[in-house]
């Protein structure tokens, strides 16, 4: 494989692919892709979140009683709802409908009353300056991640940090993007957005966070995983010329625990975070 050169030349590729071959949309520009799911994905976040110690803290080190904060992608307040206890103001961006029921109702039961919930997507939207702009994993639509990144800076007065999937590169996905594309990189992810912004002259703190583990979601035969993997690689639906090696890598790397099939090790994330300008 030839050396990358362009960082984010790749990331557009990859999301664009994934995008184009995908039975369910990864980006709700023309539809709410969440609608009657926003419920389930609130459940499933708020589990993952609680043992995000590592990315709770890094935040909170840069916030306090007076500070406004920006949650771009902030979908049923994951991270609005718990940091407003800490902060002045939270203005809450979030493009699709159904998770800003969800997040309306959150607020009202908490009896939150410092997050405004804003109908927009970035990096279009209109919007002032804050001290802190966050962006948990709401990246992963956006073609350009350059514009993307540079419009954080712009409207960031102290902080910008950026939560991103770190996948290890001799996962299951990374073997079979490598088998797909041959490169490891199955969706956009830490390793390419840390080089973005290397090549952007921005030089980020970054702390690795570990997570749970991935299991197939309603996957139980390993011809179902095959069809998940196709479809988290972007790829038609199948058969494809790949099939015979992703048969053999699902054969070889997958786990059978509980009657379920588990995808080997665990996720994990990056939480990058630069001062604005800094650079």
């Amino acid at each position: 494989m030839e050396p990358i050169a362009d960082w984010a030349l790749l990331w557009r590729q990859v999301v664009t692919t994934r995008r184009s071959g995908r039975r369910e949309p990864g980006d709700s520009r023309r539809e709410d892709v969440w609608a009657g799911r926003a419920d389930d994905f609130h459940a499933r976040v708020h589990r993952r979140f609680e043992t995000a110690v590592a990315t709770r803290e890094t935040i909170l080190a840069y916030v306090d009683a007076a500070t406004t904060l920006l949650d771009i992608g902030a979908g049923t307040g994951s991270w609005a709802l718990p940091l407003t206890s800490h902060l002045a103001r939270v203005t809450a961006l979030e493009p699709s409908p159904s998770m800003r029921e969800v997040l309306a109702s959150n607020l009202t039961g908490s009896g939150t009353t410092n997050v405004e919930v804003v109908d927009g997507r970035w990096p279009e939207a209109e919007l002032p300056a804050h001290d802190v702009i966050l962006c948990s994993h709401a990246m992963y639509g956006a073609e350009d991640l350059v514009g993307y990144l540079r419009r954080m800076e712009v409207l960031a007065r102290r902080r910008v940090i950026l939560v991103v999937r770190a996948p290890s590169r001799d996962s299951l996905m990374a073997d079979a993007a490598r088998i797909a594309w041959g490169h490891p990189h199955f969706a956009p992810d830490f390793t390419i957005a840390y080089n973005v912004l290397l090549d952007m002259g921005i030089h980020p703190d970054v702390v690795i966070e570990q997570g749970g583990r991935w299991r197939l979601e309603g996957s139980l035969t390993r011809e179902a995983a095959l069809a998940d993997v196709r479809n988290r690689l972007g790829l038609p639906e199948g058969p494809g010329p790949e099939d015979p090696a992703l048969v053999e890598l699902l054969a070889r790397r997958l786990i059978e625990r509980d009657g379920r099939l588990e995808w080997p090790g665990r996720y994990r994330s990056a939480v990058i975070h630069w001062a604005p300008g800094e650079h």
